[in-house]
């Protein structure tokens, strides 16, 4: 999508179809007064409506006239003022780009609401939220449509209307949301790949392409390596698979970067997932694909850093396998030896995802991390304790902790933080080994969690537990229905602009 913003007025512009946000019950917000010289008292009557009236998410769809250049104008409701939040933005801009997209427009324009820069939203954050909602809205994973009267109407150029020459801060914005929306979507398409299209080697080989383009060091460990370094978590998963496992490490240090030791992340990329000999029931398993998402996100977060170039020392660390049912499988019941040295008991083989994470964890520690981020579709216990709208937050690092919930003010992906008390290290204490890689029902998730502290050592982490946020099941305001959603990066890419600015 080609993005930029210009001045003119409502009259002027030529366009096949013009968004414009109006609020509820608010005396002269940008725009309207045009709107009424144009459609006249029809739209104080559409303002005041009940089948419109501004409220959040409301649309309503007009065709111009002989005293404007849009073919369309579509009015898109924002609620009252104060109960806007940022998400209330970029939910409209969504709406607004899929009313265009239903309707086939290929070329289209929003009306900048420089109402909420008077009231002291910040002209960049209004911008950058439009762009983000249009360009995560526009996302649609059509790889394997064949029939072309199903695929959607792609906008190809989309243009914010300033009532003056827009300021730099509009264009920052729009720079800023393309370059991350670009990251999110790209993982969106490694999350909703199907399984075959993307083992292991696959995912590897698509984290290497992306460092290339990025000039990201990456390093690919294939199943020869990850043997000599005896990553026995990683080898077990992977045991009943034909397919070989990977270790992706990328690293990203700029000459100028702000942190001397770098922030380590480490995302969960297991392909696919059928729960191994301890086998998931058949409903609904195709989702497995899904459970690579963590792994995703961080490919996402290091494209994203680096096509910003934020000065900021990052290391990203994706162990990948797939979890099948082979005659090689790894058993409930079996010790497996990680390689940090510890000792684990298998109660169930479908708890795999933190084998392959405690591997990747505790080879984390030998960059002597600031501190370490894990993102992980871990547990069905997140989804319990806080549905599809949150992801669970644990850890030992209380100032990214904080950063980390700040920051999901802005991006609206919404985390909580759970307790890691030790009293749940009992839980996964075993009677034959070091310990057990599931600590039975209560508090599964944050058994999980108590699992992989035992393999970040002394170093500060924070965890979180994605699994509820990372794929939808129902479309959302910019989310497809059953598709990724790129759940993090966004989230960690604004709380690493605040470290590096100090804006906490």
């Amino acid at each position: 999508m080609n993005i930029s913003a210009k001045y003119s007025n409502l009259k002027h512009w030529k366009t096949e179809c013009t968004a414009v946000f109006l609020p509820k019950n608010y005396d002269q917000p940008t725009w309207l007064s045009e709107l009424q010289e144009i459609f006249g008292n029809t739209i104080d009557k559409l303002v005041k409506s009940k089948e419109f009236g501004c409220e959040e998410e409301a649309s309503v769809l007009l065709f111009g006239n002989a005293k404007t250049n849009s073919k369309r104008i579509v009015l898109v409701g924002l609620g009252e003022i104060k109960n806007f939040e940022w998400d209330t933005l970029r939910k409209a801009a969504a709406k607004a780009i899929k009313t265009v997209q239903l309707a086939g427009i290929e070329k289209c324009a929003f009306a900048f609401p420089g109402f909420l820069v008077k009231e002291n939203f910040a002209e960049e954050r209004v911008a950058q939220c439009l762009v983000e909602g249009a360009m995560l809205a526009s996302y649609y994973y059509e790889h394997y449509q064949t029939d072309k009267t199903a695929k959607k109407t792609a906008v190809e150029e989309l243009t914010l209307v300033t009532e003056s020459s827009p300021r730099d801060a509009v264009h920052d914005g729009i720079e800023t949301a393309r370059i991350v929306c670009e990251a999110v979507n790209f993982a969106r398409d490694l999350g909703n790949a199907p399984g075959n299209e993307l083992p292991p080697r696959e995912l590897a080989d698509r984290a290497a392409s992306m460092c290339r383009r990025h000039k990201i060091k990456c390093s690919i460990f294939n199943e020869t390596k990850i043997k000599s370094l005896k990553m026995n978590g990683i080898l077990a998963v992977a045991q009943g698979s034909s397919e070989p496992p990977r270790l992706i490490v990328m690293e990203y240090r700029p000459a100028k970067a702000k942190n001397h030791r770098p922030i380590v992340l480490v995302g969960k990329g297991l392909t696919f997932d059928s729960g191994g000999i301890s086998i998931k029931p058949a409903a609904d398993m195709d989702r497995m694909k899904f459970d690579m998402c963590g792994g995703a996100a961080v490919i996402g977060i290091m494209q994203a850093v680096a096509d910003l170039k934020l000065p900021v020392y990052l290391v990203g660390i994706v162990p990948s396998s797939e979890n099948l049912t082979g005659s090689k499988a790894y058993k409930p019941g079996d010790v497996l030896t990680m390689y940090s040295g510890k000792t684990v008991e298998i109660l169930n083989t479908d708890a795999e995802g933190r084998l392959i994470l405690a591997d990747a964890l505790a080879y984390a520690q030998k960059y002597k991390p600031e501190t370490i981020i894990d993102y992980a579709t871990l547990t069905g216990h997140v989804v319990i304790a806080l549905g599809m709208h949150g992801a669970g937050m644990m850890g030992t690092d209380e100032g990214m902790k904080q950063r980390l919930m700040m920051a999901s003010q802005f991006t609206s992906e919404k985390i909580w933080e759970l307790p890691l008390w030790k009293e749940y290290d009992r839980q996964i204490k075993s009677h034959i080994a070091d310990i057990k890689n599931v600590g039975g029902r209560p508090a599964g998730a944050i058994t999980a969690a108590a699992f992989l502290k035992h393999f970040v050592g002394d170093y500060p982490w924070v965890h979180l537990d994605i699994a509820g946020t990372a794929n939808t099941e129902e479309e959302t305001a910019y989310t497809g229905k059953i598709s990724a959603t790129g759940f993090g990066i966004r989230l960690t890419v604004e709380a690493l602009q605040r470290l590096v600015t100090n804006n906490d």
